[in-house]
């Protein structure tokens, strides 16, 4: 192992090989992105206000870039050797090590420069997910400091955080709990109970994406966004909650487009949501779940529905529900820009809901 003292900040560990020429072309290009990163966040800590608890010497930070599979599912099952893994350079996570222990971490975005946001262990305790995936970061660290952040599920470039894999002997090891798996084909079994099953949701899931890259990239996307936003029974009870009839007939009206319903079945359906709704209480965010207010309509929409139908639906609504998610996403990107956010708010959240708020009323603004 070779130690690199970059600035006098802080000391950054390098991890290295002496069999440079067996390096999988992966694991060069995710060595050089590090070590890269490494000295451009160094840079940006320097010129960050309240970062002087990053000065000690005696830190030590991992960067872990983000990578994602860029193919279809069936290459990813045999890919041990990183062959098909890219970096996700809009983003990445650094964390800190002092005397062998953790000691903090911090999201680094590309789009949200100049904020260095350090979350400390006070700050993971009290979070089941953060633990968890620092516990996972221990791990790793132990047998490899070329460690990265994987995703498997979608080619979108999204699911990272609590995935976690390194690289040993020029072989991609993926950690499960608390024990690395030593292959792919082995550690997607383990998430998903069979490659089967694996290849299955990630279909599903690049078939999403496809299907949001073409409206999104459309001459036109702005409006088709808007328009999904706008038509999504969820987001019009939300802006309008007291419009409850213009919401079941948005219900209905998806679940007719999906499930080709018999008016039979639409008047049942209307019938037992109406009944339903007067008496609703929170549901408990049991899977499947198809809210409506605030209840879980699954057992009624299961109920009208023959079996035929019912997963008709409910493969469409996912998607639906989906494009609505990313829809949401990108339109709050596009709006933020010509946002001017108020001395006063001070926040990230506070920030996020700033502008969460007005790009709803800017795309609903033409009711």
């Amino acid at each position: 192992m070779k130690i690199i003292k970059l600035y006098s900040l802080l000391t950054v560990s390098i991890f290295c090989t002496n069999l440079v020429n067996a390096q999988t072309e992966f694991q060069k290009k995710l060595e050089s992105y590090k070590n890269f990163k490494k000295v451009e966040i160094l840079k940006k800590i320097q010129i960050t206000k309240n970062c002087n608890y990053l000065s000690d010497p005696k830190l030590t930070m991992i960067v872990i870039p983000f990578c994602y599979y860029n193919c279809k599912a069936e290459q990813i099952i045999t890919d041990n050797n990183g062959k098909f893994l890219e970096i996700d350079t809009s983003k990445i996570i650094a964390l800190f090590i002092k005397n062998s222990a953790f000691f903090g971490r911090i999201y680094y975005d590309n789009d949200i420069l100049p904020n260095v946001q350090l979350i400390s262990i006070s700050g993971i305790k009290n979070n089941t997910n953060r633990k968890k995936y620092i516990d996972k970061f221990m791990y790793a660290y132990k047998h490899s400091e070329n460690i990265f952040s994987p995703s498997i599920e979608t080619i979108n470039k999204i699911n990272y955080i609590f995935e976690l894999g390194f690289i040993k002997d020029n072989k991609t090891k993926f950690i499960y709990e608390d024990s690395s798996i030593n292959t792919i084909n082995e550690f997607i079994e383990i998430k998903f109970g069979s490659t089967k099953k694996f290849i299955e949701d990630r279909s599903f899931n690049d078939r999403k994406n496809e299907i949001f890259d073409s409206l999104s990239k459309s001459a036109d996307s702005i409006n088709l966004l808007k328009n999904i936003l706008k038509n999504d029974y969820s987001i019009w009870l939300y802006m309008y909650p007291k419009d409850s009839t213009k919401g079941l007939n948005l219900f209905l009206h998806e679940a007719d487009s999906l499930a080709n319903m018999t008016i039979y079945q639409e008047r049942l359906l209307r019938k037992k949501i109406n009944t339903e709704i007067k008496n609703c209480h929170n549901y408990n965010h049991a899977y499947p779940e198809i809210p409506y207010y605030n209840k879980n309509i699954y057992s009624i929409v299961k109920s009208v529905l023959p079996l035929d139908q019912y997963v008709k639906y409910e493969t469409g609504r996912r998607m639906n529900d989906f494009l609505t998610f990313k829809s949401r996403q990108f339109l709050i990107e596009h709006y933020k820009r010509e946002i001017k956010i108020p001395d006063n708010i001070i926040t990230d959240i506070d920030k996020y809901n700033y502008i969460y708020n007005i790009t709803f009323n800017k795309i609903f603004e033409e009711k």
